[in-house]
């Protein structure tokens, strides 16, 4: 069968239209991926930054609850081992009963107020535990190397307390927490 020069016109022209549409149908088909894609993408990058904006607001939800139980439960530690008093030789500090009184009402504050207190505060207050703890080296009273080594442990406890409580003064004159608690 002969075909004529038109006839072959025709087939390779309708070729070329299914061509054209079948790559306007890929094109048009990519596009459409690319932009759901890009939609995906924005959800997830959406999700994320809600979850990260929830999970800072409950933070700093539970930063303002240890801030004011701090503010609530500190003052009664600083009470407490104000009563802990450098006392003139050959004494040193208050009489061991008194001490042992003291080392209880500390306990008992911090079964309470434990929770709250950060993880250096929570060091410092076992190791004057511990040093409130050990028997005096005299029957009636401590040696003046425990009295020191008492004396340094509370002094290291309170700084402690002042440095959890110390953020509350960042928004102050005195810019740097150590600066506000050197005025006191």
């Amino acid at each position: 069968r002969r075909r004529s020069v038109s006839g072959c016109f025709a087939q390779a022209g309708s070729e070329a239209i299914v061509a054209d549409t079948l790559v306007t149908a890929l094109i048009a088909g990519g596009g459409s991926v690319i932009v759901s894609l890009l939609g995906l993408w924005g959800v997830i990058r959406s999700l994320r930054a809600e979850n990260e904006r929830f999970r800072k607001e409950l933070n700093t939800k539970w930063t303002d609850k240890v801030y004011q139980e701090r503010l609530t439960r500190y003052p009664e530690a600083f009470r407490i081992t104000s009563m802990i008093q450098r006392v003139k030789a050959p004494v040193y500090l208050p009489p061991p009963a008194v001490v042992e009184k003291l080392k209880t009402e500390l306990n008992i504050w911090a079964a309470e107020s434990g929770l709250f207190m950060s993880r250096d505060t929570a060091k410092a207050y076992m190791d004057l535990r511990r040093a409130l703890s050990k028997n005096p080296e005299f029957e009636d009273g401590y040696s003046l190397y425990q009295a020191k080594k008492i004396w340094r442990l509370r002094n290291q406890f309170r700084r402690g307390l002042r440095n959890d409580i110390g953020n509350v003064y960042v928004d102050d004159e005195n810019a740097e927490t150590a600066s506000y608690w050197e005025v006191l």
